[in-house]
């Protein structure tokens, strides 16, 4: 069985817009990660997203050359690998608002999902000890 447990999360960013995430860990991983591990990944991921998403505003010429981007996240005991996929059919997410002290609704506000979804992968990452990262290029 090669299969994955998931999750899908929306987050905010820039242009009253969110970004479609969807974080993954292999079966086999399953019960390493806890809990713990993904409040990691949710808390890190809104640091590394504007990163990935700048190498993207750019021609459309260009973007059509990359339908799909990835990179990769190292740190702890885990290692993240973002790829980027377009958003088939683009869609838009309803949040509401807090309710005021009355505990009267206050409405919602409206985000349209960015043209592309993040996918992440995590999985256990162990740095050799014996071999440098850095390959004195």
């Amino acid at each position: 069985k090669n299969g994955m447990v998931g999750s899908r999360i929306h987050i905010r960013i820039p242009g009253d817009m969110v970004l479609p995430t969807v974080i993954s860990v292999a079966d086999e991983f399953e019960t390493w990660y806890t809990e713990e591990r993904n409040k990691t990944v949710v808390a890190m991921l809104p640091q590394a997203i504007p990163e990935l998403l700048a190498e993207r505003q750019g021609s459309s010429k260009k973007l059509a050359q990359t339908k799909v981007k990835e990179g990769v996240w190292r740190g702890g005991d885990m290692e993240l690998i973002f790829t980027l996929r377009p958003t088939e059919p683009t869609y838009h997410v309803l949040v509401p608002h807090a309710s005021d002290v009355s505990g009267q609704h206050a409405g919602a506000a409206g985000f349209s999902t960015f043209h592309e979804t993040l996918f992440v992968s995590v999985r256990p990452f162990e740095e050799d000890k014996n071999t440098s990262t850095s390959r004195g290029e």
